[in-house]
């Protein structure tokens, strides 16, 4: 679910308010972020929020309607991009070794560079309540089916391993990348890059046989055809990063 535009003509006055009011709103949202993350949600405050932005607390509610509501923002947003990654990893003209390969790296990359907004995502859901609760709950699990179809993918044209229990090959790796967050910091011994290549490495030999190396090449579906292993976010769900 994607944050509203903000609209009217440009250079009108409407739309000179506008788009100030949009700034505003991203700054808080920004500052929510960096909020939320440094001292948890339940420790942090909306005065701890407004304090990072320069406004009153009152002056929030102009732009937001709760704490929870910001918390679910940021979700949201998150998920919007998550959804980019699954659209474009679907699109990759790529056998199913490959693609479940470079989905590990540009996920692991994902992560590496948006760290508080993904270690906010995996610890901080639980602090949302109904509706907000039960959409995010949805939209984890569709990631991790998205997951679970692309090592499925693999098993399907026999790539994968004979012992190989899909779900649990799921966990594995999605555990692997989130874990990313809790340890990796900008300008240490390994660059993202290189974290993001190696996990993608391990994760496909820990799926794939052993001669099924992410350059072997297997049957591409015929045009109009779409393998049923294939899962994708469905039209009903809104914006779920993975499990953590």
């Amino acid at each position: 679910m994607q944050r509203p535009e903000s609209g009217g003509p440009a250079g009108s006055a409407v739309s000179g308010a506008t788009s100030g009011r949009r700034n505003r709103h991203d700054a808080i949202f920004i500052a929510a972020i960096a909020v939320f993350s440094e001292r948890g949600y339940a420790a942090a405050s909306l005065q701890d929020v407004a304090d990072s932005v320069g406004l009153l607390k009152g002056s929030l509610y102009h732009y937001i309607s709760s704490k929870e509501s910001l918390l679910y923002e940021i979700f949201q947003d998150w998920y919007v991009q998550a959804v980019d990654l699954m659209a474009d990893i679907d699109a990759l003209d790529l056998p199913p070794g490959p693609r479940l390969r470079d989905f590990v790296r540009r996920l692991t990359l994902f992560y590496a560079q948006d760290r508080e907004r993904a270690s906010l995502y995996f610890s901080e859901w639980r602090h949302l309540t109904g509706e907000h609760h039960a959409t995010v709950m949805a939209q984890r699990r569709e990631f991790e089916l998205f997951v679970l179809g692309l090592i499925l993918e693999v098993q399907a044209r026999g790539l994968g391993r004979d012992d190989l229990e899909p779900k649990l090959a799921t966990r594995y790796l999605l555990t692997a990348v989130n874990g990313v967050v809790l340890w990796y910091r900008p300008g240490g011994v390994w660059s993202a890059n290189r974290i993001a290549e190696q996990i993608a490495d391990m994760t496909c030999a820990f799926v794939l046989r052993p001669q099924s190396s992410t350059d072997t090449p297997d049957r591409r579906p015929s045009v109009g055809e779409r393998p049923s292993s294939r899962l994708r976010p469905t039209s009903s769900a809104a914006p779920s990063a993975a499990s953590g």
